[in-house]
């Protein structure tokens, strides 16, 4: 007979091994290597066993995290009453649903310091997977020119894909203490970094170096000390390095070093600076110019894109910039709503001894993400709000490094 504890173990690590699948499928389902379909099994079946596992369980977990997320909903369903934009179930806010509804799950299952790190590797191991099957079944180049565009229809997912397993890489780097494990993390990280490389991001490939920057920090030796200056050579040493391949690679320099050329002419006008960057930048200053005429509501949930159609670049997208189409869309009232999470997980982090090991974590990713998002929107991406989940996660526990080990 087993008992109830027993029970629960299994309930929890089925629920767990159906979360790793559906990540796993995440990256390999996307009817090149794997048929589409597979993922869809994988996240119903993720769904459907939650339920159960919930009802089971016989309790509903709640949290300041999932009260946020409902806040949100909430707010931005009210912005849609005087929004262009009337799509519920379909689009950004649809996005929203599903972010809540796997953060909710999430909130419902038994986390430990081993189960945290073993999600993190298996991002780490499916994106760097991803790129070597892609290699060993001639899918690595693009007809487009940027590694993505048919893989998932747009190389910037692709690219969002691989920058937060390659933080999550980052911090498993800069946390183990096992040669063996870091030995398989550079490699991994390396082909990550190709992947990116490939997909032309700009972006993507400078965030999970700023994290990793925040993390060592925070880091402390087991006498307390610091090593900021060991740590920031290593890092310069890494950017210079990340840069030289970019830029003195031809076959990088075609997919992402002419692009990184074509953002400096922003600071140095000896050339000319890229079609892309060129409309980013009228997207924000036209966005940010005309939220002052509604500045407290904005003009409405996700409704900047028509207004970048009719009056900026014709084009129906986003203004590539969080603050900016936060502000536009939901005024005030929503920047201040979004951004009061970030401002919680800053502040309560900065609340915790030097040597709490997961400070580190939080901080590196509320600085990472602040800067991401002057480059993109990120309110309804799922692998954001997954990390801000792991980072909420953290901050609840006294000492990260000592909780339960187990499976």
């Amino acid at each position: 007979m087993i008992n109830q504890s027993e029970k629960t173990r299994v309930i929890n690590r089925v629920w767990l091994g159906l979360f790793l699948l559906y990540i796993m499928t995440s990256y390999f389902a996307q009817d090149v290597l794997l048929p589409s379909l597979v993922n869809s099994v994988m996240l119903y079946s993720f769904l459907a066993f939650s339920l159960v596992a919930i009802a089971i369980n016989g309790k509903i977990k709640t949290s300041s995290l999932i009260s946020w997320q409902i806040a949100f909903l909430l707010l931005s369903l009210l912005s849609l009453t005087y929004s262009p934009e009337t799509e519920i179930f379909s689009g950004a806010y649809y996005d929203l649903i599903v972010n809540f509804i796997l953060v909710f799950i999430l909130s419902q299952m038994e986390w430990s310091a081993k189960r945290l790190n073993l999600v993190f590797r298996t991002f780490v191991f499916a994106a760097s997977t991803l790129i070597i099957l892609l290699y060993l079944t001639d899918n690595l180049e693009d007809p487009s020119g940027r590694l993505g565009e048919e893989l998932m229809g747009n190389a910037n997912i692709l690219a969002m894909m691989l920058m937060v397993s390659a933080i999550y890489g980052m911090w498993l780097l800069a946390s183990s203490n096992s040669k063996t494990e870091k030995t398989w993390l550079l490699l991994a990280l390396g082909v990550i970094y190709i992947g990116m490389f490939l997909s032309g991001g700009r972006k993507f490939v400078v965030v999970p170096i700023v994290f990793l920057y925040i993390v060592l920090l925070n880091k402390t030796d087991k006498k307390g000390r610091k090593h900021i200056i060991k740590y920031t050579i290593t890092v310069l040493a890494i950017a210079v390095a990340i840069y030289l391949l970019m830029m003195k690679v031809p076959f990088f320099y075609q997919t992402i070093g002419y692009r990184f050329k074509g953002f400096f002419a922003l600071f140095d006008d000896s050339y000319g600076v890229d079609n892309s960057t060129l409309e980013r930048t009228m997207m924000i200053e036209a966005g940010f110019a005309r939220w002052f005429q509604s500045p407290l509501w904005g003009f409405g949930f996700d409704s900047f894109k028509y207004y970048n159609e009719t009056s900026v670049t014709g084009f129906f997208f986003y203004s590539h910039n969080n603050f900016v189409e936060l502000l536009y869309n939901q005024g005030v009232i929503g920047f201040i709503a979004y951004y009061s999470f970030y401002f919680y997980l800053i502040f309560s982090a900065s609340q915790k001894k030097e040597n709490v090991p997961h400070k580190g974590f939080i901080m590196g990713t509320m600085v990472a993400l602040l800067l991401f998002e002057y480059f993109g929107v990120t309110y309804s991406l799922t692998p954001v709000q997954f990390l801000l989940f792991f980072c909420f996660y953290m901050l609840r526990q006294d000492d990260y490094s000592k909780r339960n080990t187990t499976i």
